[in-house]
């Protein structure tokens, strides 16, 4: 009786940890295996589709199944086939915008008159300014439209108060206080944007809001703006753009090196990018970094956000054209659809909010040998030796021409760009007397509008650049067109009367 029993117990244990072998170390799928759930899921998919959800972020993850396949790496197939069949299951039906509403919306776009550059609202602060002050700075030029009204590039914070709790591999300890300081002094939270357009509509409630949300930075330390979600540099670097994903001979560090080096990153080498790098380069068919940078766009509509610009949306494939040689090369395809899929999600996003949200961008994406994006606005920028010598009016008439021929539907702003050396808004503020400044702004203002295109007045913003001498009210890099070392302010109101 005994034995019978010690028989049974070895049994049950054999048996026990047989299953948990099975459970913990599940043999990896045979092609086979694998070949019968890409068959399934497109099944499911189909289906999906034809009902009307918005099946793009399983398309994304099918993709990098597809290739993880390709590779006979059947582990990693199997898991972005996990999360394709899971973000089918998460799929939720979009309703398409109406044509009448997307033409009404765009018709509102194309009457703006005045637009103000103004970088940012909420930093009232550090300027000792009431947002009674900014309402009435905005006021005087009877500004239709913000542009840059605020400008997410580092993780943003929902409260600053948020920053003191930041886990150490994001902060350092001992930089904590400070940056929080900083914070408040910019107003540097989603929740403090969102008081400052309360603040605003409630005294120009026809005024569109636009904000800037740059693409090209993906902060290793990232946040779902959304969920809340801290996400670290394992799972950040996993977006970085990567040539190779493509076949493409030039590895993910090495791409990412070199985009260090094209901002003075690197100081000294060998240089660990992943490590190292302040902003990685993201690669927007990465189904994580879309979910990731639409997190920000979402909240940043949640907080009152009329239009969004994205800088830099067409980049990505820009620079994979540029290492292939060849506009149709898979990889450009790909992240170029991606990048127009990101269009059409923040468009789904506003509607399903009850409101139209314009997207822009600048006019790369015309250039491209694809449908367009559904793009509301174009962006184009004075440059330097127009601000210098004049404006070159042939070449501008050959950019409209081409833009209005490939995106006709498209309202198109102009404005000083910046964020580099010799920019056009550093030349502009740094190179130009006061009276310079006010004569190219009449000049720039009167050639745009006979050319129906709204030149965006720099009123507050954008920053000058890093190593100028001429600062507003001697301490801020951003541009005051009312600091006595400017007093543009009082041209832009005549010129504002004119319209």
């Amino acid at each position: 009786m005994r034995k019978s029993i010690f028989v049974i117990m070895i049994l049950a244990v054999i048996i026990t940890l047989f299953v948990g072998y099975f459970y913990v170390y599940k043999p990896a799928k045979t092609e086979e295996q694998l070949l019968r759930r890409f068959s399934r899921f497109e099944m499911e998919y189909q289906k999906k589709k034809a009902s009307g959800y918005d099946v793009t972020e399983a398309e994304e993850y099918v993709r990098e199944a597809k290739r993880a396949f390709e590779r006979r790496d059947y582990i990693m197939a199997n898991k972005f086939l996990d999360r394709a069949f899971e973000a089918l299951r998460r799929a939720i039906k979009v309703s398409a915008i109406p044509d009448d509403v997307k033409v009404a919306a765009r018709e509102r776009l194309s009457r703006v008159k005045v637009a103000s550059f103004y970088m940012t609202i909420t930093d009232v602060r550090m300027f000792n300014r009431s947002y009674d002050d900014v309402v009435n700075i905005l006021k005087g030029v009877r500004t239709d439209l913000i542009f840059g009204a605020f400008h997410h590039w580092i993780t943003c914070p929902e409260r600053c108060e948020d920053i003191l709790n930041a886990p150490p591999e994001c902060i350092d300890s001992s930089k904590i206080q400070k940056q929080y300081e900083r914070c408040k002094k910019h107003g540097y939270s989603f929740a403090e944007f969102q008081n400052a357009t309360k603040k605003i509509k409630a005294e120009m409630p026809d005024t569109i809001i636009v904000v800037s949300l740059p693409l090209e930075f993906l902060n290793p330390c990232s946040r779902n703006s959304i969920t809340g979600e801290i996400l670290l540099r394992n799972k950040t670097w996993e977006m970085a753009l990567d040539p190779s994903k493509w076949g493409i001979p030039v590895t993910r560090e090495q791409f990412q090196t070199w985009w260090a080096k094209r901002h003075n990153w690197v100081k000294e080498e060998p240089y660990n990018p992943k490590e190292q790098m302040p902003f990685y380069f993201p690669d927007p068919s990465n189904p994580d970094f879309q979910e990731l940078f639409l997190s920000h766009a979402k909240r940043l509509i949640d907080a009152g956000a009329d239009a969004i610009w994205i800088d830099m949306l067409f980049m990505p494939s820009l620079l994979l054209k540029q290492l292939t040689g060849d506009e149709k090369h898979k990889a450009v395809r790909e992240t170029f659809n991606a990048s127009s899929k990101i269009v059409d999600k923040i468009h789904e996003y506003g509607y399903s909010k009850g409101k139209y949200i314009y997207v822009g961008s600048w006019g790369t994406a015309a250039s491209f040998p694809y449908p367009p994006p559904d793009l509301d606005f174009i962006t184009g920028t004075v440059h330097r030796d127009e601000i210098l010598n004049g404006i070159n009016e042939t070449k501008w008439e050959e950019r409209i021409s081409f833009i209005r021929e490939r995106m006709p539907n498209a309202t198109i702003f102009v404005f000083f760009d910046y964020g580099y050396d010799n920019s056009p808004m550093e030349t502009f503020s740094q190179e130009l007397t006061p009276e310079q400044q006010r004569e190219i702004l009449k000049v720039c203002d009167e050639f745009f509008t006979k050319k129906n295109i709204t030149f965006i007045y720099p009123i507050h913003g954008p920053d000058m650049g890093e190593n100028i001498k001429i600062l507003s009210f001697a301490k801020s890099r951003c541009y005051d067109s009312l600091a006595p070392e400017f007093r543009t302010y009082e041209i832009l109101e005549k010129l504002a009367e004119k319209k």
